[in-house]
C-alpha cells in the first residue's frame, strides 16, 4: 500500500497531537487563558453598559421614550 506524502504528513501531525494531548489535560486550566477570557469578558460589558448609557441619554432617544411613554398613557 503506497500512502501519498500529504497522507503521511496528516498522519505525522495526528501522531504529534496525539502525544501532546495528556500533557494540557492533566495540567488543568491555563491560569493565563482564565484571565485573558475574564478580561476580554469584562472589557466587553463595560463598553456595552457605556454605549447603552450613551444610547439612552441622548436627545433624539429621549424623544422616542417620551413619545412611547405618551402613546402608554
Amino acid at each position: 500500500m503506497h500512502l501519498s506524502r500529504s497522507a503521511l504528513y496528516a498522519f505525522r501531525l495526528s501522531l504529534n497531537q496525539s502525544g501532546s494531548a495528556p500533557v494540557y489535560r492533566s495540567g488543568g486550566v491555563d491560569r493565563k487563558t482564565v484571565r485573558s477570557a475574564l478580561l476580554l469578558a469584562t472589557a466587553g460589558l463595560s463598553l456595552s453598559s457605556f454605549s447603552l448609557k450613551q444610547m439612552l441619554s441622548s436627545p433624539a432617544q429621549q424623544r422616542r421614550l417620551r413619545r412611547i411613554n405618551s402613546s402608554i398613557n
